[in-house]
């Protein structure tokens, strides 16, 4: 699994500190892991529980965001002007913890109503500073 930082993520208790949300993707096994708070993947870990999302994609199958119950991690943004052009699927969520021992979800990457175009949709994540207090940036490009 390749493991980025995002942006920060907002929900009911307020937007986290910069680089604590991360994204994991596993292209053998086709999905994609996000961090969440420990209430959150309790709450998916729970026997007996809907362990349904509802995944945010933008243009050219950008990973905008996912909302799971109350709490929503925004991960890409929308670049300005496609908003009208999001649209939204519930996705199974499976409750994992990430190299570094971090909770997480996670949903596939693609199925029959949707696909994420990871890492090319979101061409360019803004994902945090770095010690010199720079933006870091992690960029790729379309193939094809």
């Amino acid at each position: 699994m390749t493991s980025v930082p995002a942006t920060p993520d907002r929900g009911t208790g307020g937007p986290t500190a910069p680089g604590q949300t991360r994204i994991a993707v596993d292209p053998v096994r086709n999905t994609i892991a996000v961090t969440v708070p420990g209430s959150v993947f309790d709450a998916v870990a729970k026997p007996g529980a809907s362990a349904i999302g509802t995944l945010e994609i933008g243009v050219q199958g950008r990973l905008v965001g996912l909302e799971i119950g109350d709490h929503y991690v925004d991960i890409g943004g929308t670049p300005e002007g496609t908003a009208h052009l999001n649209r939204s699927v519930a996705v199974s969520l499976v409750p994992c913890q990430l190299q570094d021992g971090r909770d997480a979800v996670e949903f596939r990457r693609r199925s029959d109503d949707y696909e994420i175009s990871f890492p090319s949709g979101n061409r360019c994540w803004e994902v945090g500073s770095s010690d010199s207090g720079e933006t870091v940036h992690i960029c790729s490009i379309l193939v094809g």
